[in-house]
């Protein structure tokens, strides 16, 4: 059942990261703290008393982990879904059913704050009470109005969202928004093994990012009405789950009838399923931290009872590790990807001419910064680097700048969806601009990711050549 979280009398400490200072108050801050008490307690609290008819459904959960089906499934029973969809691929072949604006957004939002969605950092809470953080509610507030009509359940689903709760919280409170928040999980080996074949990221810092998605979303969800879903439950059985989903909504969608539950099962399609790990195995596996068998343990009795104040209180346990965890290793992290802590250096790098690139009618956007050595988990990040106050009005095509096989560190590549190829692109000073296409995407895949996945920058553009993979112009 889907139900309101009540915060128990006992439990944990609470430390100064999770109190708002009560100096000024903002959407962000509560006026008393106290056990299993998220930084949004005032909102929650609202929350229970709408004003308005509007409803949302916010599914929120990590990456790979059944967010889209959910969501894709809601939309079937008549849940009001955003305007701009973007396409099926070959990851999510039934489609994504998120907001590219909202996506678009996110990339944005995130960039402001020094992360991307691959951060395994909490998003510091002093942010939450920023000009910048409250320039960000007016235009989502406006992206909401665009992309939803006025009726109906809104379908709100991006895995980013795990990590910005309070953010949305606060947003849909003003607008007076009833909400109801679906938090799906799924086993982290699984949902490693899933990213590693779509974006080539390390197991070990997806078992990071899954840690970080389920602890904020849970945390911050506490207090305000919730649902929590397992992925195998629902590829297993998703009439079952759908049932459970609809009867504990705060609403009735429009299609809620027996006759719709029949597409569900060509819409949730367990052969979709990549990657499959029995629930015993997790406790077997000697390269799982403690932390992430417990988080999943937690979840699956949240499953059964969202207000379970022991999984609760356990699950404050990780999350006080996994912050002091993250306080001490973090740094070395953002060190690694000096983009995500030189205050937006990446975009002063690409807003002078000789460093720009403009990307014509690309749905999305990958950038991978290298320095010795080409980093596969870096990849499907900064889309906003090459938003319109990054380009230069006068460029009309991709543009990069032509060297000789000793191309330096800090050289990033960047492929274009719709064009299917990649682009070198550098700021050396003193060159001039050519347009090359360098690698085919699909060859230069094969080079990365194969054998020649450790090479360097040059040698992989050279490998790309002598197997006629490149096309000079």
């Amino acid at each position: 059942m889907l139900v309101e979280t009540k915060l128990p009398d006992a439990g944990r400490q609470t430390t100064t990261s999770e109190s708002p200072s009560s100096e000024r108050r903002s959407p962000f801050s509560s006026s008393e703290g106290g056990p299993f008490v998220s930084p949004l307690d005032a909102i929650h609290e609202s929350a229970r008393l709408p004003t308005s008819s509007r409803r949302a459904i916010v599914v929120v959960g990590m990456h790979r982990s059944g967010t889209s089906a959910l969501s894709g499934a809601l939309g079937i029973f008549g849940g009001c879904l955003p305007k701009s969809l973007p396409p099926p691929n070959e990851s999510n072949k039934k489609g994504f059913f998120e907001s590219t604006k909202i996506l678009e957004f996110h990339h944005r939002l995130l960039h402001s704050v020094g992360t991307t969605w691959f951060d395994w950092s909490k998003i510091p809470t002093a942010w939450y009470e920023t000009a910048e953080c409250e320039q960000f509610r007016h235009e989502l507030k406006d992206i909401i109005a665009a992309e939803f009509d006025s009726s109906g359940a809104m379908i709100i689903k991006d895995p980013r969202i795990c990590r910005i709760v309070p953010f949305w919280a606060s947003v849909l409170d003003d607008l007076c928004i009833q909400t109801d928040y679906i938090l799906p999980f799924r086993n982290p080996i699984e949902v490693a093994r899933s990213l590693r074949t779509r974006n080539r990221i390390n197991m070990y810092q997806s078992y990071l990012l899954w840690l970080r998605h389920l602890l904020d979303a849970e945390y911050h969800t506490r207090g305000s009405r919730r649902l929590v879903v397992d992925y195998s439950d629902l590829v297993r059985d998703e009439r079952e789950v759908l049932s459970r989903v609809l009867e504990s909504l705060n609403c009735v969608l429009p299609r809620q009838s027996e006759a719709v539950f029949g597409e569900l099962s060509t819409f949730i399609d367990p052969d979709l399923r990549s990657s499959h790990c029995e629930k015993q195995y997790l406790s077997q596996r000697t390269d799982l931290s403690p932390w992430m068998i417990e988080t999943y343990n937690c979840y699956r009795r949240l499953v059964e009872d969202p207000t379970d104040r022991a999984a609760m209180a356990r699950l404050d346990s990780v999350r006080h590790a996994f912050e002091e965890a993250c306080a001490v290793f973090s740094p070395a992290f953002h060190s690694q990807r000096g983009f995500l802590t030189t205050n937006n250096g990446v975009a002063r790098q690409s807003s002078s001419p000789a460093r720009s690139v403009y990307l014509k009618q690309a749905d999305e956007v990958w950038v991978i910064f290298n320095d010795q050595r080409y980093h596969v988990s870096d990849a499907n990040v900064y889309m906003d680097l090459f938003a319109s106050n990054m380009i230069p009005p006068e460029a009309e095509n991709i543009s990069d700048i032509s060297r000789g096989p000793d191309f330096n560190p800090g050289t990033c590549l960047v492929r274009c969806e719709k064009s299917n190829f990649i682009y070198l692109v550098t700021g050396v000073p003193g060159l001039s601009l050519r347009k090359h296409h360098i690698v085919h995407y699909k060859t230069f895949l094969q080079l990365c990711f194969d054998e020649s996945r450790c090479r360097t920058v040059p040698e992989l553009v050279l490998a790309g050549i002598a197997n006629g993979a490149a096309i000079m112009e």
